[in-house]
């Protein structure tokens, strides 16, 4: 049976800067279709008709029969079945009771083959279970004890992405750099090396491919948090070049799904917080200038839409789970404005006018929201209907 991808071995790698209405999709020198997903049949032969085994589930734990002497060892034995255990549920996306066995493997078998292993599986479980917080930890102590160098940069991205989970953006952003210094990045970032509690990783060995595509797509959306918008678009290029760049053969084909499923639904979250900012709520509203704003919001939003596709061409539940929120919050997003409603752009002194301002208002908000989150909800370009 093929092994599951990246289970103990291999680790990810970086991206470019995405223009906002940019979308996964090869650049050439004749007009492309921007409206179809990632074709990943040029670069695999897999079946698209299953859901891909999550793709970080690092393999490499502890064998009982590795030597005649320990061929008996209970210890091993229930170490070795604990380890396969985990490591079988996190691949067929039961994470919670993935979390259990590889916590309990932990608690039970510190020092044995594997330790540092599950740690970062149990961090990946921990993050796509949205209880990152509970990740640092283990993260930070496996980093600073672990020789494998592979295995330090994969643990750093995840860690790069629990601080983002947990609202811990500057030293997110700093341990991306820690994986792959950019010194000029980070002075222009404001950040100092020394803020980062787990130290630099001068004398580890370099991201390979894999890693540095999960890099710069997890480097990009911290900047979108950070309000950094030019910084956030140039590292999701980024990712993305590397991503349409590779040759075939270079990342397997499920990690290939996953990085793509993962840029694209990183790339939405940058576009929502972009939108936000770049599509301002008029002071002052009346039926036209909220008609106005709507068409203004729902034209910076589109190139979601096929972002989605992709997303779900990935065929990754964790990335999948995680792209719908985002997706149907940035759909959504306008209703926000009944809750604080700007004062109407005609003077209004009677209350009776002013109730019936905002009824009126309220109703054409949820009209219009309505009207266009049925439009987004299909997909005909990657034949999806009723998406959320």
């Amino acid at each position: 049976a093929p092994e599951p991808p990246l289970v103990a071995r291999a680790v990810p790698e970086p991206p470019a800067p995405p223009k906002i209405e940019s979308n996964l999709v090869p650049y050439a020198s004749e007009p492309v279709d921007s409206g179809k997903p990632f074709d990943f049949d040029g670069v695999t032969s897999d079946s698209h008709n299953r859901t891909a085994l999550a793709p970080q589930t690092i393999q490499g734990g502890p064998k009982a029969n590795t030597r005649a002497a320990d061929a008996s060892n209970p210890k091993l034995e229930k170490a070795e079945w604990l380890f396969n255990q985990a490591q079988r549920q996190q691949g067929d996306g039961a994470l919670q009771k993935a979390s259990e066995l590889w916590k309990q493997f932990l608690d039970q078998n510190l020092g044995l083959p594997g330790y540092n292993t599950a740690v970062y599986n149990y961090g990946y479980c921990l993050y796509y279970l949205g209880r990152a917080q509970e990740a640092l930890d283990p993260l930070k102590n496996m980093i600073l004890e672990t020789q494998d160098s592979k295995l330090i940069n994969d643990a750093r991205i995840l860690l790069a992405e629990s601080l983002l989970q947990t609202g811990e953006n500057e030293e997110a952003l700093a341990t991306t750099f820690d994986v792959l210094p950019d010194h000029a990045a980070e002075a222009a970032a404001g950040l100092e090396r020394s803020s980062n509690a787990v130290g630099t990783a001068e004398n580890s060995e370099g991201p390979n491919l894999t890693q540095k595509i999960r890099l710069y797509t997890i480097r990009g959306r911290i900047f979108a948090s950070l309000k950094k918008e030019n910084q956030a678009h140039a590292a999701l290029e980024h990712a993305k070049q590397l991503l349409l760049h590779a040759e075939k053969g270079q990342i397997n084909p499920t990690d290939m799904r996953f990085l793509s499923g993962n840029y694209a639904w990183r790339q939405m979250e940058v576009q929502a917080l972009s939108c936000q900012q770049r599509v301002v709520i008029p002071e002052r509203l009346s039926e036209a200038e909220f008609l106005t704003y709507a068409d203004a919001y729902y034209g910076c939003a589109s190139p979601a839409r096929h972002l989605y596709c992709t997303v779900l061409a990935a065929r990754n539940e964790q990335i999948r789970s995680q792209a719908q929120i985002t997706y149907r919050g940035l759909i959504e997003a306008p209703l926000e404005i009944r809750n604080h409603l700007p004062p109407p752009a005609r003077e209004i002194r009677k209350k009776e006018q002013r109730s019936h301002y905002e009824s009126e208002m309220k109703a054409l908000i949820e009209k219009t929201v309505n009207d266009r989150v049925r439009d987004f909800k299909d997909l005909p370009s990657c034949h999806a209907h009723d998406v959320f």
